[in-house]
């Protein structure tokens, strides 16, 4: 990795340590009241973060960052466009069970109402009470913060913060790799990247199983599009983003045949696209079938003419052009599958399909 990028991926770091360190230091019950700012459905837990990443990455680090997120509102093209550094992010990924997880910790007496984030996270029963609410691991299913750092239009890293675990994981060009945060560490400007647990995508436990969102009117517009028949299971209705990719790995016992974004909106999904350029046993495709679908307006299936993905020996770079007419880039949504490339029947599967291959082995 060059000296520039290295850099900016070390204050990514830094900036979600900072990110982890304000949630932590505020009291729960704070957390998940309505905020004054953002959508009118915003929790703090919500805005929080994104405007800690706005502080960060922007007015203490580079001011000429683009950051894409979905509360922040409004974006002119011309802005991403000229700039050279953008930065999609997800600031808070299943903030709903998120919310959930912190007022049972409240309703169960864990922690008292007044108490901090942080007492939450030390208590012993953390796992089970996020189990309850979010499923099974916490390491994968655990709400997050995602960012995906891409230059001159090529996606460089995505770093996924756990909330609940405290795990970060990086996906660049040197290393796909694992850790738990340590505040002291990060203070010190230490980055021992080499001390991480390396991450391996492993072949499925079953081909024909898969995780995609099928909450709101998601299970419909899977139905409606008619990639996948009865003997095909979706083991989750509502799994995160952004994390998503991490049941395809050796963090995760039993691995589903694939994931897929059913539409969903870009922060969900395009880090999926640095995992897949770095690691040589992921395959990733684009898939528009031949039912029309748009939410809000917004293609959700949109065709290679309408992608902002161009592909093209391997290489896959963003299309800002294709960004013109979104007042906010973070609406943008797409259909993508993701599979180890030994998963020969999904492959075969969707290849017959209309789709187009993004990154292979």
């Amino acid at each position: 990795m060059e000296r520039v990028e290295k850099h900016l991926l070390c204050h990514c770091v830094d900036a979600l340590t900072e990110v982890q360190r304000a949630v932590k230091q505020t009291p729960a019950q704070r957390l998940i009241e309505r905020s004054r700012s953002g959508k009118p459905d915003s929790l703090y837990l919500d805005v929080l973060p994104e405007n800690t990443l706005q502080l960060k990455l922007i007015q203490d680090y580079d001011r000429h960052i683009v950051l894409v997120t979905e509360e922040r509102g409004k974006f002119n093209y011309e802005v991403i466009d000229e700039a050279e550094v953008v930065i999609f992010s997800d600031p808070t990924d299943r903030s709903k069970q998120f919310s959930q997880f912190i007022q049972m910790g409240i309703d169960k007496e864990y922690i008292g109402p007044d108490s901090l984030f942080a007492d939450l996270l030390a208590n012993p029963w953390k796992s089970a009470i996020w189990e309850a609410v979010g499923g099974l691991p916490v390491q994968l299913s655990g709400p997050c913060c995602s960012l995906t750092v891409v230059k001159r239009g090529e996606i460089l890293f995505t770093l996924i913060l756990n909330y609940v675990s405290e795990d970060i994981t990086i996906a660049c060009k040197d290393f796909i790799a694992t850790r738990m945060l340590d505040d002291t560490e990060w203070a010190e400007g230490s980055y021992r990247f080499s001390e991480w647990r390396d991450i391996r995508f492993k072949g499925p436990t079953n081909e024909k199983t898969y995780l995609t969102y099928l909450g709101k009117r998601y299970a419909e517009y899977l139905e409606k599009a008619g990639l996948f028949d009865h003997t095909f299971t979706a083991i989750e209705k509502e799994p995160g983003g952004p994390a998503r990719i991490l049941y395809l790995s050796d963090l995760n016992p039993v691995t589903p045949g694939f994931i897929f974004s059913n539409g969903e909106k870009i922060g969900e999904w395009l880090g999926w696209m640095a995992f897949c350029r770095y690691s040589p046993d992921l395959v990733a495709y684009s898939v528009y079938p031949e039912t029309f679908f748009a939410k809000d307006d917004i293609l959700m299936t949109p065709s290679p003419p309408y992608s902002i993905l161009e592909a093209s020996e391997n290489a896959l770079r963003l299309n800002y052009e294709k960004m013109k007419y979104f007042e906010n880039p973070s609406r943008y949504r797409e259909m993508i599958l993701v599979t180890h490339r030994k998963n020969h029947l999904i492959r075969a599967k969707i290849e017959a399909e209309k789709s187009r291959i993004l990154f292979s082995e």
